[in-house]
């Protein structure tokens, strides 16, 4: 027979699991609606990673496209000491490199909600890629402003619906078949022949410079405009992206991410031009 102590340790034992198991039910889950709510009441810090080239890149984009929220700019030591609390919403640029490989990867413009001491630990909202990492392209400050316009349409979607995904704030090439198509020569693949172009191309796709285009995209023209963001020493099993944007609107009508692969290499690909060249 049980003696009375052992039966006292065993009610005690299921009485506090009894609690724990009471309190992990009514535990509540914060959606990520409810984690947005707050968003148009708090200031946007934009991180300045201390790069000329970007950090004039950021500070214009966001001058000129942000207008969600209250937003100013900070260093990378103010980040450091403010983003554990969540007074504050950031754009922060992030380095993203190949497993097992300290060469290679993206940076991504991401943006992050304050909240605790490593940057790892901040609830990300959104992120797209902006350039190779440690090796920016030189077109950062013609793309950023069509990311943020991005990310602020994701921003709204996703405050009214949990179910909202990244790719819903880029639209589509519907009603573009009249507009002119600016692509950066050195972005083509190398799957991207004469032969191909030959075939596909007519003359409302311009094979320019990376000047040519960022001039066009400045100029906010109807027209559309590629980029290509990977890494500067791309390798197989590398990621690469691909966007296809409204210069006039700033909007992504097309987006494609791709594995790079020792056929295909970097660069736009076939399929992406497909989808131009069917608008027709």
């Amino acid at each position: 027979m049980l003696n009375f102590a052992f039966m006292k340790r065993i009610f005690a034992l299921l009485l506090a699991l009894s609690f724990c198991l009471t309190a992990a039910g009514q535990a509540k889950i914060t959606t990520r609606k409810e984690k947005l709510a707050d968003f148009e009441r708090k200031t946007l810090k934009v991180v300045l990673p201390g790069q000329s080239v970007l950090d004039e890149a950021l500070r214009e984009a966001a001058r000129n496209v942000w207008y969600l929220s209250p937003c100013e700019t900070c260093t990378t030591e103010e980040f450091a000491r403010l983003r554990s609390s969540d007074n504050w919403y950031f754009l922060a640029l992030k380095d993203v490199r190949p497993k097992k490989r300290t060469e290679g990867g993206l940076t991504y413009v991401t943006l992050l909600k304050g909240g605790a001491k490593e940057v790892d630990d901040l609830v990300e909202i959104a992120r797209f890629p902006l350039c190779a990492a440690g090796a920016p392209s030189g077109r950062e400050a013609v793309l950023l402003p069509a990311l943020l316009e991005a990310m602020q349409a994701f921003v709204k979607k996703a405050r009214s619906n949990d179910l909202a995904r990244l790719g819903s704030a880029v639209g589509n090439l519907k009603g573009t078949r009249n507009q002119g198509v600016w692509l950066v020569r050195d972005e083509l693949s190398p799957q991207v022949g004469k032969d191909y172009m030959d075939k596909h191309f007519d003359s409302s796709i311009h094979l320019v410079s990376a000047a040519e285009a960022d001039a066009v995209m400045r100029a906010g023209r109807n027209a559309l405009v590629g980029f290509s963001v990977r890494p500067a020493q791309p390798a197989p099993g590398d990621e690469c992206h691909t966007y296809i944007i409204n210069a006039r609107t700033l909007e992504i009508c097309l987006w494609e991410a791709h594995k790079i692969s020792a056929a295909s290499g970097a660069g736009l690909l076939k399929s992406d031009l497909n989808a131009l060249t069917r608008r027709k």
